[in-house]
Protein backbone atom coordinates (compact mmCIF):
# COMPACT_ATOMS: atom_id res chain seq x y z
CA UNK A 1 0.00 0.00 0.00
CA UNK A 2 1.50 3.28 -0.59
CA UNK A 3 2.43 5.72 1.70
CA UNK A 4 0.39 8.61 0.49
CA UNK A 5 1.38 11.15 3.46
CA UNK A 6 5.00 11.04 1.84
CA UNK A 7 3.70 12.49 -1.40
CA UNK A 8 3.71 15.87 0.70
CA UNK A 9 6.72 16.05 2.78
CA UNK A 10 7.18 19.29 4.73
CA UNK A 11 9.95 21.86 4.63
CA UNK A 12 12.81 20.81 7.35
CA UNK A 13 14.42 24.06 9.01
CA UNK A 14 17.16 24.32 11.80
CA UNK A 15 17.12 25.66 15.58
CA UNK A 16 19.79 26.31 17.64
CA UNK A 17 18.79 25.46 21.21
CA UNK A 18 21.15 26.63 24.26
CA UNK A 19 20.50 22.67 26.03
CA UNK A 20 20.98 20.24 22.85
CA UNK A 21 22.49 22.76 20.25
CA UNK A 22 21.13 22.64 16.78
CA UNK A 23 18.12 20.56 15.94
CA UNK A 24 15.59 20.42 12.80
CA UNK A 25 11.91 20.37 12.89
CA UNK A 26 9.14 21.08 10.58
CA UNK A 27 5.33 22.89 10.54
CA UNK A 28 2.80 21.98 12.56
CA UNK A 29 0.28 20.16 10.78
CA UNK A 30 -3.20 22.28 10.95
CA UNK A 31 -4.53 18.74 13.25
CA UNK A 32 -1.68 19.29 15.78
CA UNK A 33 -2.14 23.49 15.51
CA UNK A 34 -6.05 22.67 16.55
CA UNK A 35 -5.13 20.39 19.22
CA UNK A 36 -2.77 23.25 20.96
CA UNK A 37 -5.94 25.58 20.33
CA UNK A 38 -8.52 23.68 21.91
CA UNK A 39 -5.98 22.99 25.22
CA UNK A 40 -5.63 26.61 25.15
CA UNK A 41 -9.49 27.05 25.06
CA UNK A 42 -10.12 24.86 27.98
CA UNK A 43 -7.24 26.75 29.62
CA UNK A 44 -5.91 23.46 31.62
CA UNK A 45 -2.25 24.13 32.34
CA UNK A 46 -1.48 20.50 32.36
CA UNK A 47 -3.24 20.14 28.55
CA UNK A 48 -1.56 23.11 27.16
CA UNK A 49 1.82 21.40 28.99
CA UNK A 50 1.35 17.78 27.41
CA UNK A 51 0.06 18.68 23.93
CA UNK A 52 2.78 21.52 23.26
CA UNK A 53 5.40 18.30 24.19
CA UNK A 54 3.24 15.46 22.07
CA UNK A 55 3.54 18.28 19.33
CA UNK A 56 7.24 19.33 19.91
CA UNK A 57 8.35 15.87 19.87
CA UNK A 58 6.16 14.82 16.61
CA UNK A 59 7.80 18.59 14.55
CA UNK A 60 11.14 17.10 15.68
CA UNK A 61 10.36 14.08 14.09
CA UNK A 62 10.78 11.99 17.45
CA UNK A 63 14.72 12.18 17.83
CA UNK A 64 15.07 15.12 20.48
CA UNK A 65 14.23 14.32 23.76
CA UNK A 66 12.10 17.73 24.62
CA UNK A 67 12.62 17.22 28.49
CA UNK A 68 16.11 17.91 28.45
CA UNK A 69 15.38 21.40 26.28
CA UNK A 70 15.76 24.47 29.07
CA UNK A 71 12.08 25.96 29.41
CA UNK A 72 13.14 29.18 26.87
CA UNK A 73 14.52 26.50 24.08
CA UNK A 74 10.93 24.97 24.34
CA UNK A 75 9.13 28.83 24.06
CA UNK A 76 11.81 29.56 21.36
CA UNK A 77 10.99 26.63 19.42
CA UNK A 78 7.26 26.91 19.85
CA UNK A 79 7.10 30.24 18.68
CA UNK A 80 9.72 29.39 15.54
CA UNK A 81 7.56 26.42 14.46
CA UNK A 82 4.27 29.04 14.48
CA UNK A 83 5.65 31.55 12.31
CA UNK A 84 6.83 29.01 10.26
CA UNK A 85 3.59 27.23 10.29
CA UNK A 86 1.10 29.90 10.10
CA UNK A 87 3.49 33.26 9.49
CA UNK A 88 4.91 36.17 11.62
CA UNK A 89 2.17 37.69 12.30
CA UNK A 90 0.26 37.67 15.53
CA UNK A 91 -2.61 39.39 16.26
CA UNK A 92 -4.46 40.50 19.66
CA UNK A 93 -7.62 42.72 20.82
CA UNK A 94 -6.45 45.86 22.89
CA UNK A 95 -8.72 46.94 24.93
CA UNK A 96 -8.70 50.64 26.05
CA UNK A 97 -8.01 51.18 29.80
CA UNK A 98 -8.66 55.29 29.09
CA UNK A 99 -12.03 56.54 31.65
CA UNK A 100 -15.33 56.26 29.47
CA UNK A 101 -13.15 54.38 26.35
CA UNK A 102 -13.02 51.18 26.67
CA UNK A 103 -13.35 50.37 22.92
CA UNK A 104 -11.27 47.62 20.77
CA UNK A 105 -8.57 48.11 18.90
CA UNK A 106 -6.70 45.44 17.14
CA UNK A 107 -3.28 45.19 17.26
CA UNK A 108 -0.71 43.30 14.86
CA UNK A 109 3.20 42.46 16.46
CA UNK A 110 5.53 41.00 14.52
CA UNK A 111 7.05 37.69 16.30
CA UNK A 112 10.99 38.91 15.07
CA UNK A 113 9.79 41.29 17.72
CA UNK A 114 9.71 38.87 20.22
CA UNK A 115 13.07 38.27 22.26
CA UNK A 116 15.06 36.41 25.23
CA UNK A 117 15.52 37.92 28.19
CA UNK A 118 19.08 38.35 29.74
CA UNK A 119 20.06 35.32 31.98
CA UNK A 120 21.19 36.00 35.11
CA UNK A 121 24.97 36.58 35.71
CA UNK A 122 25.80 33.45 38.00
CA UNK A 123 24.40 30.23 37.97
CA UNK A 124 26.53 30.35 41.40
CA UNK A 125 24.43 31.69 44.71
CA UNK A 126 25.58 31.61 47.70
CA UNK A 127 23.56 31.50 50.72
CA UNK A 128 25.44 31.73 53.75
CA UNK A 129 29.92 32.33 54.37
CA UNK A 130 30.60 28.40 53.42
CA UNK A 131 27.15 27.40 51.83
CA UNK A 132 26.52 27.89 48.08
CA UNK A 133 24.62 26.20 45.36
CA UNK A 134 24.83 26.08 41.24
CA UNK A 135 21.91 26.49 39.40
CA UNK A 136 20.54 25.22 37.00
CA UNK A 137 17.80 26.53 34.34
CA UNK A 138 14.40 24.96 34.10
CA UNK A 139 14.17 22.32 31.88
CA UNK A 140 10.86 21.36 30.77
CA UNK A 141 11.71 17.26 32.86
CA UNK A 142 11.61 20.32 35.84
CA UNK A 143 8.22 21.22 35.39
CA UNK A 144 6.28 17.86 34.72
CA UNK A 145 4.21 17.27 37.62
CA UNK A 146 4.71 20.44 39.34
CA UNK A 147 1.36 22.76 40.32
CA UNK A 148 2.38 26.29 39.00
CA UNK A 149 3.11 27.61 42.98
CA UNK A 150 5.37 24.89 44.37
CA UNK A 151 8.37 26.75 44.14
CA UNK A 152 10.00 24.61 46.48
CA UNK A 153 9.50 21.99 44.34
CA UNK A 154 11.02 23.68 41.23
CA UNK A 155 14.05 25.22 43.08
CA UNK A 156 14.68 21.70 44.29
CA UNK A 157 14.77 20.18 40.57
CA UNK A 158 17.23 22.95 39.62
CA UNK A 159 19.79 22.72 42.25
CA UNK A 160 22.60 21.14 40.24
CA UNK A 161 25.39 21.00 43.38
CA UNK A 162 25.51 22.00 46.92
CA UNK A 163 28.52 22.87 48.44
CA UNK A 164 29.03 23.48 51.61
CA UNK A 165 32.98 24.24 53.30
CA UNK A 166 35.49 22.07 51.15
CA UNK A 167 32.17 19.46 50.61
CA UNK A 168 30.66 19.14 47.23
CA UNK A 169 27.13 17.97 47.40
CA UNK A 170 25.56 16.63 43.42
CA UNK A 171 22.28 16.69 44.11
CA UNK A 172 22.10 13.76 41.07
CA UNK A 173 23.10 11.25 44.00
CA UNK A 174 19.87 12.47 46.27
CA UNK A 175 16.35 11.87 46.26
CA UNK A 176 14.43 15.09 45.20
CA UNK A 177 12.60 14.75 48.61
CA UNK A 178 15.86 14.78 49.86
CA UNK A 179 16.48 18.08 48.03
CA UNK A 180 12.97 19.27 49.19
CA UNK A 181 14.05 18.88 52.67
CA UNK A 182 17.13 20.87 51.94
CA UNK A 183 15.11 24.08 50.62
CA UNK A 184 12.82 23.71 53.44
CA UNK A 185 15.64 24.93 55.55
CA UNK A 186 16.44 27.92 53.96
CA UNK A 187 15.56 31.34 55.95
CA UNK A 188 13.59 33.90 53.73
CA UNK A 189 16.86 35.70 52.60
CA UNK A 190 18.19 32.55 51.55
CA UNK A 191 14.88 31.60 49.88
CA UNK A 192 14.33 35.03 48.35
CA UNK A 193 17.91 34.70 46.22
CA UNK A 194 16.94 31.16 44.32
CA UNK A 195 13.83 32.44 44.03
CA UNK A 196 15.28 35.59 42.67
CA UNK A 197 17.46 33.70 40.12
CA UNK A 198 14.53 31.33 38.76
CA UNK A 199 12.55 34.72 38.28
CA UNK A 200 15.17 36.04 36.19
CA UNK A 201 15.99 33.04 34.42
CA UNK A 202 15.94 33.41 30.28
CA UNK A 203 11.74 34.04 28.86
CA UNK A 204 10.52 35.21 25.59
CA UNK A 205 8.70 38.42 26.07
CA UNK A 206 7.77 41.30 23.66
CA UNK A 207 7.15 45.12 24.88
CA UNK A 208 6.23 47.56 23.07
CA UNK A 209 3.60 50.57 22.69
CA UNK A 210 0.42 50.84 21.12
CA UNK A 211 -2.34 53.36 20.76
CA UNK A 212 -6.36 53.52 21.23
CA UNK A 213 -7.86 53.88 17.41
CA UNK A 214 -10.58 55.54 19.64
CA UNK A 215 -9.37 58.10 21.90
CA UNK A 216 -5.48 58.16 21.17
CA UNK A 217 -4.74 56.46 25.15
CA UNK A 218 -0.92 54.74 24.35
CA UNK A 219 -0.40 51.18 26.20
CA UNK A 220 2.32 49.51 27.16
CA UNK A 221 1.31 46.18 25.91
CA UNK A 222 3.71 43.35 27.54
CA UNK A 223 3.84 39.21 26.45
CA UNK A 224 5.87 37.13 28.26
CA UNK A 225 6.05 33.15 28.18
CA UNK A 226 5.05 31.30 24.66
CA UNK A 227 1.08 30.91 25.87
CA UNK A 228 0.88 34.88 24.89
CA UNK A 229 1.98 33.81 21.24
CA UNK A 230 -0.71 31.30 20.61
CA UNK A 231 -3.85 33.25 19.30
Amino acid sequence: MANLASLNPAPVYPFKTKALGEIKFRPFTSAEQKALLIAKEDEDEDAIFNTSKAMLESATFNKVDINKLYTFDMEGLLIKIRSKSVGDELKYALTCSGKDCGHVTPVTISLSDVSLSQAPQSNTLQLGDTLFVVMDYPRVESLAGLKPDDNEGLMARCIKTICKDDEVYPTSESTEEEVREFVKTFSDSQYDIVFDYLQACPTLSYSGVHKCSKCGKEHKSELKGFNSFFR
